[in-house]
């Protein structure tokens, strides 16, 4: 299991039920993992760099999906 991280920036928004509503990934506390987890309320959110997404595609791996995340 990828370990948790503090990664978020001051300009991610929430929801009112404590979910994310906008993530944005804060690059300097973000540089060098290639995945970690994001956890809320309701579920945890994993972010993994590009090039991780790419290597898991390449593999047809199934059961998830991926969504471009803004960072700073």
């Amino acid at each position: 299991m990828p370990d948790e991280s503090k990664c978020l920036s001051p300009l991610t928004t929430f929801k009112s039920d404590g979910t994310f509503d906008k993530i944005v990934i804060d690059s300097n506390e973000a540089d060098g993992l290639a995945i970690f987890r994001l956890q809320n309320k309701l579920w945890n959110t994993y972010v993994v760099r590009l090039d991780m997404a790419e290597s898991l595609l390449r593999r047809s791996l199934t059961g998830f999906s991926l969504d471009e995340l803004e960072h700073e």
